[in-house]
């Protein structure tokens, strides 16, 4: 920046013409501008006209003095800090000086004056006069720049949103319609084309939500909220859509909670599933064999009182060479730009969990050896919530009573269940395949001991848990040991054929432990059987009357299929309009699915309008369906009356979730 000039005034007030003619002459050599006042009135006129550097104020004047005039100075806005040099003769008593000082002066001058001394000392406030006007101008620029700023941003907020609901709506389409025809009868190559188009919407989708994330960071619009949340239920409802990525691959996802880690605490559900959809995400790309394992530990309180929790994603990936260990926590950025071609992304995953991090008052890191693996680790701060015990003392007893065989070729499997019968007080016997499960059974039946329950992996190699269920029904104990399979979740199997063999209940890896609890605790009473199709998920489907409002031709076809295949009804309405038309006919809906942006009557103003209809025993169920999907998007939806909220591009599972708490 250019220096910046700023003429210098000086102001002299003395009632004796002749002393204001020689302090002139001593400034004639400084680059100032030179005002004058015979008295104080005078002089407190022009200090409301100019910005003076410095004022020479005489003390014995008529009316009103410098005293007086010096404290009127201090006491106005403008001149509060301007500073005053008193010239008199009357300072040789110190109570002159005193009272000077008093009255707002930063130095005092007495006649005759040395001009030396006067020079010097004028040019030491010329000078912080100078720095002073320099710092005030920078701070004018800044503040310009920054409302441009605030402006630009605005716009490109603007900009986002827009494009963000126009992308949003024909994905909608193309990510639904795939979906809707993967579940049709195809051949495999039609298969394989369909897998590609639904890969590529997610991959589309994904960018869009970093991008739009990105943009809230940088506008400080991203707010972090803190709710009660079941850690163990979180984490499943994160993993296990992520388990669908490794039916084909011999990849497994394990998770594995230290004892003393809290199940509900105080943290934002939707970032930390963010954040550990990224990071798991990374892992299962880049690992064609092996595992994925999710340890969450608690290491300690910080100085506020609040636990640390740990979480570590560990993978036997590719690694990540050293030196580009710190850059891929930056924007844009990956270990090495030949993998965004071998395996996609963007290379702003990372680098928002960074920044969400941050934003959570913790720190991310990794440690990574190339051609072993990498270890991404967070660390965030939380408060525990107080919450009822899961299990009760009759139960606790009821479960130390049990016997537990494990077959398991997986190490982390073994070391996940044996970890939860070891809390609960069970005896347990860990086994790595189907022959030494048979000949830890035979040996015990020998000893007159018996296993209660056997926890069996259907993938074990040679002898799979199918025939090793058989030959356990073979032995004389086996005919009264509880099978439970556990098998990776999406693994298609004959349910019928695994019943008929002994096996009387399913979990699913990765095994949680409260799935594990409740199963053993049925498995003690013998209540019930866990209900799952084919493809080891269990069924959600609905009954209820549902109109939807949607005035896109595609996404139409495409929700009005998902709600059919849902076990639901459904209606049509084009926009907010017709909408209000359909309910009021009499014929009661369960649910209405809101767009929010349509023709004529748009979804917010459709459903104020059917609030303000309603009595007080009246409530329409409105879920907002739409492409907005930045932040404020969701409360402008609740603040319109609507009681929950879906982003497009939608998927069935999404719309099952939001359907399930309306209707049964």
């Amino acid at each position: 920046m250019a220096d910046t000039y700023f003429p210098v005034k000086i102001l002299i007030v003395d009632d004796v013409p002749s002393n204001i003619i020689a302090l002139k002459r001593i400034l004639e050599g400084l680059d100032v501008i030179i005002f004058q006042a015979t008295n104080g009135y005078e002089a407190l006129e022009l200090t409301l006209q100019h910005d003076f550097a410095l004022v020479l104020l005489d003390v014995q004047m008529p009316e009103i003095d410098g005293y007086e005039t010096a404290k009127a100075m201090r006491s106005a806005k403008n001149t509060r800090h301007t500073p005053v040099i008193f010239v008199t003769a009357n300072a040789a008593e110190e109570v002159n000086a005193i009272k000077g000082y008093e009255a707002g002066a930063v130095d005092y001058i007495t006649k005759p004056i040395n001009p030396t001394v006067l020079i010097s000392k004028i040019k030491v406030f010329i000078d912080m006069y100078s720095q002073q006007q320099k710092l005030r101008h920078l701070n004018d620029e800044l503040d310009e720049a920054r409302k441009l700023s605030e402006t630009a941003n605005k716009a490109k907020s603007s900009f986002l949103a827009n494009m963000s609901h126009e992308i949003r709506t024909p994905l909608n389409g193309i990510i639904g319609t795939t979906e809707l025809l993967g579940q049709s009868d195809l051949n495999d190559g039609q298969k394989k084309y369909i897998d590609v188009i639904g890969k590529s919407g997610d991959t589309l989708l994904t960018l869009i939500n970093n991008v739009l994330d990105l943009s809230k960071i940088e506008a400080d619009e991203l707010k972090i909220s803190e709710e009660a949340t079941s850690l163990h239920a979180l984490i499943k409802d994160i993993v296990q859509p992520l388990m669908t990525r490794t039916i084909e691959d011999e990849v497994e996802i394990s998770v594995v909670y230290a004892q003393d880690v809290p199940d509900v605490v105080m943290l934002d559900p939707m970032r930390i599933r963010q954040i550990l959809t990224n990071l798991i995400g990374n892992a299962l790309k880049f690992v064609k064999k092996g595992d994925v394992i999710l340890r969450i530990s608690k290491i300690d309180f910080d100085y506020k009182g609040r636990i640390i929790l740990r979480f570590e994603i560990e993978d036997n990936g590719i690694g990540i060479p050293k030196e580009r260990q710190k850059e891929i926590f930056y924007k844009f950025s990956q270990a090495d730009s030949s993998t965004t071609k071998e395996f996609g992304g963007t290379g702003l995953g990372l680098a928002i969990c960074k920044q969400l991090i941050d934003i959570m008052g913790g720190e991310i890191g990794v440690v990574s050896d190339v051609g072993k693996g990498s270890l991404f680790w967070f660390e965030i701060p939380t408060k525990i919530c107080e919450v009822v015990e899961e299990i009760t003392k009759a139960e606790l007893k009821q479960l130390s009573e049990l016997n537990v065989l494990i077959a398991d070729d997986a190490k982390v499997s073994q070391e996940i269940l044996g970890g939860c019968l070891e809390k609960w007080g069970c005896r347990y016997t860990k086994c790595s395949n189907g022959a030494e499960a048979l000949k830890t059974l035979k040996k015990a039946e020998k000893k007159g001991d018996k296993f209660d329950v056997a926890l069996i992996d259907y993938a074990m190699p040679k002898m799979n848990g199918e025939n090793l269920a058989k030959e356990i029904k073979k032995l004389k104990s086996g005919k009264d040991i509880r099978l439970i399979m556990v098998t990776s979740l999406g693994r298609v199997f004959d349910l019928d054929r695994l019943k008929e063999v002994g096996f009387e209940a399913f979990l699913f890896k990765p095994i949680y432990p409260r799935d594990l609890l409740v199963t053993l605790l049925v498995e003690t009473e013998n209540k019930r059987h866990v209900k799952l199709d084919t493809h080891g998920q269990q069924r959600k489907t609905f009954s209820g009357r549902v109109l939807l409002v949607e005035d896109d031709l595609v996404n139409q076809m495409v929700a009005s299929e998902m709600i059919k295949k849902l076990g639901c009804t459904v209606d049509m309405a084009t926009n907010g309009i017709e909408a209000i038309c359909k309910l009021s006919e009499g014929q009661p809906f369960d649910v209405v699915l809101m767009d929010c942006m349509m023709p004529k009557m748009d979804g917010y103003e459709a459903t104020k309008n059917i609030r303000k209809a309603e009595n007080e025993n009246q409530h329409q169920v409105i879920v907002a369906m739409t492409a907005n999907a930045l932040g404020g998007d969701r409360e402008k939806c609740i603040d319109a009356g609507m009681d929950d909220y879906i982003t497009k591009p939608t998927k069935q599972n999404d719309l099952a979730t939001v359907l399930s708490r309306y209707l049964s």
